[in-house]
């Protein structure tokens, strides 16, 4: 088995350069994408959103996991559009705590997000005075 490591780890296909990343990409998330968590700050009694992230011009926004810290009960939502239309996943914190949604696939998959719309994690009740909490999402686009 002649040749090194780095000799075997790229190809050319078709104007492309693959390599063992783009591979491995290809492999893990069906698509090459980078993925990024995009946190939001800790909030007091919040209302509405807390956290968001718009979708570049000309891309595809996806959502392969999500974070949510909260210091009472509460219904979360992942909001974004799609072809035009508002979509919604609903996450429900039945007490105090964090939940952690990491997938290889992301949870939007088939509904990408539109360029230039806002992907977001909102809270569907206010906080109650003096409660805290957090949210993020790992994200990429294509």
């Amino acid at each position: 088995m002649g040749g090194t490591h780095k000799d075997m780890s790229i190809t050319e296909i078709g104007g492309t350069t693959v390599t063992l990343e783009l591979i491995a990409k290809w492999l893990k998330y069906i698509r090459n994408i980078s993925l990024s968590w995009i946190h939001g700050s800790e909030l007091t009694a919040p209302t509405g959103s807390l956290v968001s992230k718009v979708v570049g011009s000309g891309k595809k926004g996806y959502v392969y996991g999500v974070i949510i810290t909260a210091s009472e009960a509460n219904k979360f939502y992942l909001n974004w559009t799609s072809g035009g239309a508002a979509m919604k996943i609903s996450f429900q914190l039945s007490a105090r705590g964090t939940l952690l949604y990491v997938f290889e696939i992301p949870l939007n998959e088939g509904y990408s997000a539109d360029a230039g719309t806002a992907i977001s994690i909102s809270v569907a009740t206010a906080g109650s005075p003096g409660s805290t909490y957090q949210a993020g999402f790992l994200y990429g686009e294509i």
